[in-house]
């Protein structure tokens, strides 16, 4: 089953066979900017996060075919895992993808994401080549380089894990919708050192990167499983919310031009086909 939000109209996918079942309607169409929101809802989690890899799996290639090469984004950790393990049975180039990987809201060390990108993909299939968004940079040219290395072209696929209050970045990191920056920077945390350690000059400490929200708005295709029961009210809160807010980030991907969830049984039961989805 998968709803499609484009527009003025809802449209129902059942078993590959199509029927409008509601109609949203506004007195300025003309004056929105049209978008596509796919809901796919399967069964389970196994068939949502295989769903969700044979559709990235095809994107990717279609990148690679038209382009010689493509870029991955993935943003998150536990709930991609899955998504990740049907990835690399999927036929794609990789030796023609560039992957860019952050922890996502997850709290996260650099040795932690490393760990969980190399058991997950770069063990099992071999990228063209691999950065880290959530390395340890040299200063501000190092987020700079970083900064430039993203913003370089967009991202042809992003896999993106949203938390169960709806965010999309790491805990701490504002989620300021307006930013025009893709990597932001902050400085260590003093807090956690010990109190018999003295900090000379904190400006000599590694800064932190990660992502910030305007990555998504330059990525082609953003793909986001969310399965379980705990994600239930995210999932009616995220699409139904009445307008974008930073109470529910994830309400930014609304205006996205090709954004495609992932649910399973569970994580869509609140969904009601008869709501419309607030512009």
């Amino acid at each position: 089953m998968c709803y499609t939000f484009y527009k003025e109209q809802i449209v129902l996918f059942i078993d590959g066979k199509n029927s409008y079942i509601s109609v949203i309607r506004s007195k300025h169409l003309s004056k929105r900017k049209a978008y596509t929101m796919k809901i796919n809802i399967r069964s389970d989690e196994y068939a949502a996060q295989l769903t969700a890899a044979s559709e990235a799996g095809q994107l990717l290639s279609q990148a690679v075919s038209l382009n010689q090469h493509a870029r991955l984004l993935i943003c998150g950790a536990s709930s991609l895992s899955g998504l990740l393990s049907h990835l690399t049975k999927e036929d794609i180039p990789w030796n023609n993808v560039s992957v860019f990987y952050a922890p996502g809201y997850s709290p996260s060390t650099p040795l932690d994401s490393r760990l969980f990108l190399h058991e997950h993909l770069t063990d099992i299939v071999t990228p063209e080549e691999v950065t880290l968004i959530d390395s340890y940079a040299d200063g501000p040219s190092g987020t700079d380089s970083l900064e430039r290395l993203v913003a370089a072209s967009p991202m042809d696929v992003a896999l993106v894990e949203i938390s169960p209050l709806g965010e999309l970045t790491p805990e701490g990191i504002p989620h300021d919708l307006t930013t025009t920056a893709c990597i932001g920077s902050r400085g260590p945390d003093l807090s956690a050192l010990r109190e018999n350690e003295s900090v000379i000059d904190a400006s000599l400490l590694p800064q932190h990167n990660y992502l910030t929200m305007h990555i998504f708005t330059l990525c082609r295709h953003v793909l986001c499983p969310m399965t379980g029961s705990s994600m239930t009210q995210t999932v009616r809160n995220m699409l139904f919310a009445p307008e974008i807010t930073s109470d529910v980030p994830a309400t930014m991907l609304r205006t996205h031009p090709d954004w495609r969830i992932y649910l399973d049984s569970d994580a869509a039961s609140l969904i009601d086909p008869r709501l419309s989805v607030p512009r």
